[in-house]
C-alpha cells in the first residue's frame, strides 16, 4: 500500500467477495481504535453494527456482484469503544486475485486454486452531514407541524367566520327590506329631509351586505383547488372577460404579453387576476384612456415575475405596502370597495410561495408584480 493511501484523510478496506478484510490503513484503524493487524484477517462485519451488517448483506454484496460499484453509500462503523461513526463510503471492484489452497510437496511452492474478487472501499466521515441531515429532518418535521396546525387554525378561523358572517347578513338583509318596505309604502308621508335619510338607509345596509359578503369570500379562500399545471394565457382571458362590457364602456385597452406556464390553483390565480384588472379600472385616471399591460419576464429556471400595469392615478409612496392589508382602503368612501381585494392578491400569492409588490407614481400609474412557479419546458 503507498503511503498516499497508507496516511491519506479517508479510511480505505481491501476485503474478499467473501467478507474478509486483507487490507486496511492507518487512519481507518485510528478511527476504529484497534492496530491493523487486529483488523487484518477479520469479517468486515466486525467493523459495523448489526444494521450495517444487514446493509451489507442485503444490499452492497448483491449490488457489487451485479454492477461492480456501490457509490454514496450512508453507513456507521462500529469502534472498539462502541461509538457509532457516521461514514460515507464508495464500494469499487478492484482484481481477481488467484488464491493458495495447498503446497506443491515437491517443490513446496503454492498451488493455485481457483480465484477471488476483491473490493476496494473509500470511505470518509460524515459525522457534520450527519447532524444536518438530522437537523434538516427535524426542521421538516417540526414544519409539518407547524403546517398542520396552522391548517386547523385556519380552517377552525375559516367557520368562525364564516357562522359570524352569515349570522351578520340575516340582520342586515333584514334592514335593507324594512329600508324597501318604507320606500314603497310611506316615502310619500316623508319630508326631505326624511327621504335622504331613508336612501341612506337604503344604501347603508347594501353596503353592509356587500362588506359581508367579501369577507365571506376572503375566508373561503382556502378551501379551493388543487396545484397544477397553469397557463397563464387562459388564465388572464378569463379573468378579462368579466370586465369586457366596463371596459368597452371606459375604453380601456388590456394588453398581454406571452405568458408562462406555471405551476398553481387555477380558480385562485384567475381571481387574482380578476382583482387586479379590476383595480386598475376603479383607480383609472379621468384624464386619460386606461392602458393595462401584463407582462412575465423569467427570473430563472422555476421561478418567473409577472406585472400588471396600469397608467392610472398611483399610489403614494407612503401608502405602497398598506394596500396589501386586509380592509385598507386608500380611497375610504370616495369610491366603492371593501379594502380585501389586494389583501386577497396578496393572500393568494403567499399560498403559492410566491412574493408581490408594486411600484407606483402619482399620476403616472401602478405596476404590480408577483412571483410563480413557473413550469421548466
Amino acid at each position: 500500500m503507498s503511503d498516499i493511501l497508507e496516511f491519506a484523510p479517508c479510511g480505505y478496506i481491501r476485503f474478499s467477495e467473501t467478507g474478509i478484510i486483507e487490507r486496511i490503513n492507518s487512519t481507518l484503524a485510528n478511527w476504529i481504535g484497534a492496530p491493523k493487524h487486529a483488523i487484518e484477517g477479520q469479517s468486515i462485519q466486525s467493523l459495523l453494527p448489526k444494521a450495517g451488517q444487514i446493509f451489507l448483506q442485503s444490499y452492497i454484496f448483491p449490488q457489487l456482484k451485479f454492477s461492480a460499484d456501490v457509490e454514496e453509500c450512508h453507513f456507521k462503523l462500529l469502534t472498539r469503544s462502541g461509538e457509532r461513526i457516521p461514514v460515507l463510503g464508495n464500494f469499487y471492484w478492484s482484481e481477481r486475485e488467484a488464491c493458495a489452497s495447498s503446497n506443491d510437496d515437491r517443490t513446496n511452492q503454492p498451488q493455485l486454486d481457483g480465484s477471488t474478487t476483491l473490493y476496494d472501499v473509500i470511505i470518509i466521515r460524515a459525522h457534520k452531514r450527519h447532524q444536518l441531515e438530522n437537523a434538516l429532518v427535524l426542521a421538516q418535521q417540526k414544519a409539518d407541524a407547524t403546517v398542520r396546525e396552522l391548517k386547523k387554525s385556519n380552517d377552525s378561523l375559516g367557520r368562525f367566520a364564516n357562522m359570524v358572517a352569515h349570522d351578520l347578513k340575516s340582520p342586515l338583509r333584514n334592514i335593507n327590506r324594512l329600508a324597501e318596505y318604507l320606500s314603497d309604502d310611506y316615502e310619500d308621508l316623508l319630508d326631505d329631509d326624511g327621504k335622504d335619510l331613508l336612501k341612506k338607509l337604503d344604501s347603508t345596509s347594501q353596503q353592509a351586505i356587500y362588506f359581508v359578503d367579501k369577507l365571506l369570500e376572503y375566508g373561503s379562500l382556502g378551501a379551493k383547488g388543487t396545484l397544477e399545471e397553469v397557463d397563464l394565457n387562459r388564465v388572464v382571458t378569463i379573468a378579462s372577460e368579466t370586465f369586457s362590457e366596463s371596459m368597452a364602456t371606459t375604453g380601456a385597452t388590456l394588453q398581454i404579453g406571452r405568458l408562462p406556464t406555471v405551476m398553481g390553483i387555477e380558480i385562485q390565480l384567475v381571481q387574482l387576476f380578476q382583482n387586479l384588472i379590476g383595480n386598475a379600472i376603479k383607480y383609472r385616471s379621468p384624464d386619460r384612456s386606461l392602458i393595462i399591460d401584463i407582462q412575465a419576464t423569467q427570473i430563472d429556471e422555476k421561478e418567473c415575475k409577472i406585472w400588471v400595469k396600469d397608467n392610472g392615478v398611483g399610489i403614494p409612496a407612503q401608502y405602497q405596502q398598506d394596500v396589501f392589508d386586509i380592509l385598507f382602503r386608500l380611497h375610504g368612501k370616495d369610491l366603492e370597495g371593501a379594502g380585501i381585494g389586494l389583501a386577497t392578491c396578496k393572500w393568494i400569492v403567499q399560498n403559492h410561495l410566491g412574493t408581490i409588490g408594486v411600484e407606483s407614481n402619482i399620476d403616472e400609474g401602478s405596476s404590480f408584480y408577483f412571483t410563480l412557479r413557473s413550469i421548466d419546458r
